[in-house]
Protein backbone atom coordinates (compact mmCIF):
# COMPACT_ATOMS: atom_id res chain seq x y z
CA UNK A 1 0.00 0.00 0.00
CA UNK A 2 1.49 3.33 -0.61
CA UNK A 3 2.45 5.84 2.00
CA UNK A 4 0.85 9.13 1.84
CA UNK A 5 2.86 12.11 0.36
CA UNK A 6 5.16 13.85 3.50
CA UNK A 7 4.04 17.10 3.94
CA UNK A 8 6.17 18.22 6.49
CA UNK A 9 10.44 17.37 7.16
CA UNK A 10 11.05 18.23 11.00
CA UNK A 11 14.94 18.22 9.96
CA UNK A 12 17.02 18.14 13.22
CA UNK A 13 20.82 19.01 13.63
CA UNK A 14 21.80 16.50 16.47
CA UNK A 15 25.75 16.72 17.95
CA UNK A 16 26.29 14.39 20.94
CA UNK A 17 22.58 14.04 22.44
CA UNK A 18 22.03 10.54 22.78
CA UNK A 19 20.51 11.72 26.66
CA UNK A 20 17.66 13.65 24.97
CA UNK A 21 16.88 12.36 21.86
CA UNK A 22 14.51 9.74 22.89
CA UNK A 23 12.77 12.12 24.28
CA UNK A 24 12.58 14.33 21.33
CA UNK A 25 11.29 12.14 19.28
CA UNK A 26 8.99 10.56 21.59
CA UNK A 27 7.85 13.84 22.06
CA UNK A 28 7.29 14.15 18.09
CA UNK A 29 5.42 11.28 17.78
CA UNK A 30 3.07 12.59 20.44
CA UNK A 31 3.01 16.00 19.17
CA UNK A 32 2.42 15.32 14.68
CA UNK A 33 0.68 11.99 14.48
CA UNK A 34 -2.47 13.93 15.17
CA UNK A 35 -1.44 16.94 13.26
CA UNK A 36 -3.13 17.61 9.78
CA UNK A 37 -0.48 16.76 8.14
CA UNK A 38 1.49 13.72 7.36
CA UNK A 39 5.43 14.34 8.28
CA UNK A 40 8.69 12.74 8.59
CA UNK A 41 11.81 14.06 11.30
CA UNK A 42 15.10 13.50 9.67
CA UNK A 43 18.25 13.54 12.20
CA UNK A 44 21.62 14.42 11.25
CA UNK A 45 23.98 13.03 13.55
CA UNK A 46 26.98 15.50 13.17
CA UNK A 47 29.34 13.83 13.77
CA UNK A 48 28.66 12.69 17.52
CA UNK A 49 31.73 11.10 20.18
CA UNK A 50 28.52 9.57 22.48
CA UNK A 51 25.76 7.05 22.04
CA UNK A 52 23.91 8.77 19.42
CA UNK A 53 23.83 7.00 16.49
CA UNK A 54 23.14 3.65 18.85
CA UNK A 55 20.45 5.78 19.96
CA UNK A 56 19.29 6.62 16.64
CA UNK A 57 18.88 3.35 15.52
CA UNK A 58 17.20 2.12 18.36
CA UNK A 59 15.01 4.75 17.82
CA UNK A 60 14.75 3.84 14.21
CA UNK A 61 13.36 0.32 14.19
CA UNK A 62 10.41 2.13 16.90
CA UNK A 63 9.35 4.84 15.02
CA UNK A 64 8.62 4.80 11.50
CA UNK A 65 8.85 8.40 10.46
CA UNK A 66 12.23 8.64 11.60
CA UNK A 67 15.30 9.17 8.82
CA UNK A 68 18.78 9.59 9.60
CA UNK A 69 21.96 11.44 7.98
CA UNK A 70 25.46 10.81 9.13
CA UNK A 71 28.15 13.04 9.20
CA UNK A 72 31.82 11.32 9.66
CA UNK A 73 32.99 14.73 11.28
CA UNK A 74 31.39 17.81 12.72
CA UNK A 75 30.22 20.10 10.15
CA UNK A 76 27.97 22.48 12.10
CA UNK A 77 24.20 23.92 12.12
CA UNK A 78 24.51 25.30 8.29
CA UNK A 79 25.87 21.75 6.72
CA UNK A 80 23.82 19.71 8.91
CA UNK A 81 20.43 21.78 7.95
CA UNK A 82 21.55 21.23 3.72
CA UNK A 83 22.22 17.58 4.25
CA UNK A 84 18.85 17.30 5.93
CA UNK A 85 17.24 19.07 3.27
CA UNK A 86 19.05 17.14 0.62
CA UNK A 87 17.66 13.24 1.91
CA UNK A 88 13.92 15.06 2.98
CA UNK A 89 10.59 14.38 1.50
CA UNK A 90 8.30 17.03 2.16
CA UNK A 91 7.53 20.53 0.42
CA UNK A 92 7.67 22.45 4.56
CA UNK A 93 11.13 22.08 6.61
CA UNK A 94 10.92 22.92 9.86
CA UNK A 95 14.11 23.68 11.78
CA UNK A 96 14.39 22.23 14.94
CA UNK A 97 17.01 21.22 17.62
CA UNK A 98 17.26 17.90 19.25
CA UNK A 99 18.26 19.77 22.97
CA UNK A 100 14.38 19.84 24.18
CA UNK A 101 14.83 23.90 24.68
CA UNK A 102 11.76 23.87 22.27
CA UNK A 103 8.93 21.24 22.33
CA UNK A 104 7.87 19.80 19.74
CA UNK A 105 4.10 20.42 20.58
CA UNK A 106 4.64 23.88 18.75
CA UNK A 107 5.58 22.64 15.49
CA UNK A 108 2.34 22.59 14.17
CA UNK A 109 1.78 26.17 14.97
CA UNK A 110 4.60 27.38 13.17
CA UNK A 111 3.90 25.46 9.88
CA UNK A 112 -0.11 25.92 10.14
CA UNK A 113 0.76 29.77 8.14
CA UNK A 114 2.34 27.92 5.10
CA UNK A 115 -0.45 25.29 5.03
CA UNK A 116 -2.75 28.17 4.77
CA UNK A 117 -1.10 29.81 2.38
CA UNK A 118 -0.36 32.68 4.63
CA UNK A 119 2.96 32.69 4.46
CA UNK A 120 6.02 31.17 2.84
CA UNK A 121 8.98 31.22 6.37
CA UNK A 122 7.40 31.52 9.63
CA UNK A 123 10.11 32.19 12.54
CA UNK A 124 9.45 31.38 16.06
CA UNK A 125 9.75 34.18 18.63
CA UNK A 126 11.89 33.26 21.33
CA UNK A 127 9.15 33.50 24.91
CA UNK A 128 10.98 33.42 28.04
CA UNK A 129 14.48 34.29 29.38
CA UNK A 130 17.94 32.95 27.57
CA UNK A 131 21.41 33.20 28.03
CA UNK A 132 22.48 35.58 24.86
CA UNK A 133 19.15 37.29 25.16
CA UNK A 134 21.53 40.40 24.87
CA UNK A 135 23.60 39.86 21.83
CA UNK A 136 20.35 38.22 20.02
CA UNK A 137 18.52 40.94 20.53
CA UNK A 138 20.84 43.67 18.85
CA UNK A 139 21.42 41.28 15.91
CA UNK A 140 17.33 41.23 15.68
CA UNK A 141 17.28 44.85 15.88
CA UNK A 142 20.15 45.50 12.78
CA UNK A 143 17.83 43.36 10.99
CA UNK A 144 15.09 45.11 11.12
CA UNK A 145 16.56 48.82 10.89
CA UNK A 146 18.94 47.58 7.97
CA UNK A 147 16.62 45.33 5.98
CA UNK A 148 12.88 46.14 6.69
CA UNK A 149 12.82 42.23 8.27
CA UNK A 150 9.10 41.94 9.83
CA UNK A 151 10.16 39.53 12.31
CA UNK A 152 11.67 40.04 15.84
CA UNK A 153 13.33 37.09 15.71
CA UNK A 154 15.69 35.64 13.55
CA UNK A 155 17.71 33.54 15.70
CA UNK A 156 15.23 30.95 16.40
CA UNK A 157 13.14 27.64 15.06
CA UNK A 158 11.52 28.27 11.94
CA UNK A 159 9.32 26.59 9.19
CA UNK A 160 9.86 27.37 5.74
CA UNK A 161 9.30 26.35 2.07
CA UNK A 162 11.72 23.70 0.25
CA UNK A 163 12.13 26.70 -2.58
CA UNK A 164 13.36 29.19 0.16
CA UNK A 165 16.73 26.72 0.22
CA UNK A 166 17.58 27.28 -3.16
CA UNK A 167 18.19 30.74 -2.93
CA UNK A 168 20.88 30.37 0.24
CA UNK A 169 24.17 31.23 -0.64
CA UNK A 170 27.01 28.01 0.12
CA UNK A 171 28.63 29.33 2.80
CA UNK A 172 29.30 27.81 5.82
CA UNK A 173 26.87 30.23 7.93
CA UNK A 174 23.30 31.09 5.30
CA UNK A 175 21.33 30.04 7.96
CA UNK A 176 22.26 32.84 10.10
CA UNK A 177 21.14 35.24 6.81
CA UNK A 178 17.97 32.47 5.79
CA UNK A 179 15.65 34.91 6.71
CA UNK A 180 17.69 38.02 5.41
CA UNK A 181 17.73 37.04 1.84
CA UNK A 182 14.09 34.71 2.32
CA UNK A 183 12.55 38.74 2.65
CA UNK A 184 14.85 39.83 -0.37
CA UNK A 185 13.59 37.62 -2.48
CA UNK A 186 10.17 38.33 -1.52
CA UNK A 187 8.91 35.59 0.05
CA UNK A 188 6.25 36.00 2.60
CA UNK A 189 7.53 36.20 6.67
CA UNK A 190 5.88 35.92 9.72
CA UNK A 191 6.42 34.33 13.38
CA UNK A 192 5.09 32.58 15.98
CA UNK A 193 5.83 32.50 19.94
CA UNK A 194 7.45 30.00 20.44
CA UNK A 195 8.30 29.24 24.57
CA UNK A 196 11.93 28.56 25.11
CA UNK A 197 12.87 25.79 27.97
CA UNK A 198 16.02 24.84 30.02
CA UNK A 199 18.40 22.78 28.75
CA UNK A 200 17.52 18.85 29.48
CA UNK A 201 20.97 16.70 29.51
CA UNK A 202 22.95 18.03 26.88
CA UNK A 203 26.20 20.64 28.18
CA UNK A 204 25.27 24.23 26.64
CA UNK A 205 28.21 25.48 25.16
CA UNK A 206 31.12 27.67 26.82
CA UNK A 207 30.09 31.22 26.85
CA UNK A 208 32.49 32.49 24.62
CA UNK A 209 31.56 29.63 21.64
CA UNK A 210 28.80 32.13 20.61
CA UNK A 211 31.32 35.50 19.84
CA UNK A 212 33.88 33.59 18.63
CA UNK A 213 31.50 31.22 15.90
CA UNK A 214 30.18 34.79 14.74
CA UNK A 215 33.78 35.55 13.94
CA UNK A 216 33.16 33.11 10.92
CA UNK A 217 31.69 35.68 9.46
CA UNK A 218 33.85 38.35 9.01
CA UNK A 219 35.97 37.02 6.09
CA UNK A 220 33.88 36.09 2.68
CA UNK A 221 35.41 32.21 2.94
CA UNK A 222 33.96 31.88 6.56
CA UNK A 223 37.60 31.39 7.70
CA UNK A 224 38.38 33.17 11.54
CA UNK A 225 41.68 33.97 10.05
CA UNK A 226 43.46 36.21 6.87
CA UNK A 227 42.71 39.65 6.04
CA UNK A 228 38.66 39.41 6.71
CA UNK A 229 39.90 38.24 10.81
CA UNK A 230 38.38 40.62 12.89
CA UNK A 231 40.17 42.59 15.52
CA UNK A 232 39.62 40.44 18.39
CA UNK A 233 42.23 37.84 16.65
CA UNK A 234 45.13 39.76 16.83
CA UNK A 235 44.45 42.47 19.64
CA UNK A 236 42.77 40.35 22.46
CA UNK A 237 39.99 42.36 22.40
CA UNK A 238 36.59 41.09 24.93
CA UNK A 239 34.76 38.49 22.45
CA UNK A 240 32.16 40.45 22.63
CA UNK A 241 33.51 42.64 19.87
CA UNK A 242 33.64 40.09 17.42
CA UNK A 243 30.10 39.79 16.91
CA UNK A 244 29.72 43.29 16.45
CA UNK A 245 33.16 43.20 14.05
CA UNK A 246 30.77 40.26 12.17
CA UNK A 247 27.88 41.82 11.80
CA UNK A 248 29.13 45.40 11.13
CA UNK A 249 31.04 43.95 7.95
CA UNK A 250 28.00 41.41 6.90
CA UNK A 251 25.57 43.54 6.94
CA UNK A 252 27.86 45.92 4.34
CA UNK A 253 28.31 43.04 2.07
CA UNK A 254 24.46 42.44 2.26
CA UNK A 255 23.64 46.22 1.60
CA UNK A 256 25.39 46.08 -1.67
CA UNK A 257 24.90 41.86 -2.43
CA UNK A 258 21.03 42.19 -2.29
CA UNK A 259 20.16 46.12 -4.00
CA UNK A 260 17.81 46.40 -1.21
CA UNK A 261 17.18 50.32 -1.34
CA UNK A 262 15.93 50.13 2.24
CA UNK A 263 19.22 48.81 3.44
CA UNK A 264 21.63 50.85 0.81
CA UNK A 265 20.28 53.84 2.56
CA UNK A 266 21.55 53.18 5.46
CA UNK A 267 25.08 51.81 4.11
Amino acid sequence: MNQAPVEVSVLVPAKDEAENLPEFVRLCDEALKAAPFSFEVVVVDDGSRDETPKVLDTLGRTYPFLRVVTHRRQRGIADALRSAAEAANGEIFVFYPADLQYLPADIPGLVAPILAGEADIVTGTKQGRYEKAFVSGIYNRLCRFLFGVPVTDLNSVKAYRREIMIGQPLRPDWHRYMVVIAAADGFRLTSRPVPLHPRRAASPSSPGDGFRSACSTCSPSGSRSGSGASPCSSSGWPERCCSWWAWWRASRRWCFASGMASASAHC
